[in-house]
């Protein structure tokens, strides 16, 4: 719900997609929730994009997808930080991310987190583990 919240305040059209039924850890879900945040930030404000796609995932793990059909950017000509923020998100429970973007051609930003549902579907954070 928080993340149909913040995609219905974007500026651009977001469509989001999900397979998930179960929680995922509460660590997990705010770092695949603050990254959706900033793809859209920053496809809101860089890409030119006219609609942004959120797919969210389960097989082994999380999935978050966010791609835009923005003008794209050379990926060697990023200085900003957002891109470095979500990265490190990700990687600080224990993901992967994954950026393809070509001028012209839009932007998709792949999240892989190793995980497992939360048993009886509670977040972690909503019984009280850190």
């Amino acid at each position: 719900p928080a993340l149909r919240a913040a995609a219905s305040a974007c500026p651009i059209p977001v469509e989001i997609e999900s397979s998930i039924v179960d929680r995922l850890p509460g660590e997990v879900e705010a770092s695949l929730y603050f990254c959706s945040l900033e793809a859209m930030q920053n496809a809101a404000k860089h890409s030119g994009a006219t609609r942004i796609t959120i797919r969210l995932t389960s097989s082994g793990g999380a999935c978050l997808e966010v791609a835009d059909d923005g003008h794209g950017f050379a990926s060697t000509a990023t200085t900003g930080s957002g891109l470095a923020n979500m990265s490190d998100r990700i990687e600080s429970v224990g993901g992967t991310l994954t950026i393809e973007s070509l001028p012209g051609r839009g932007t998709t930003l792949v999240a892989r987190v190793p995980c497992a549902p939360v048993p009886g579907g509670a977040s972690a954070a909503a019984v009280g583990e850190p």
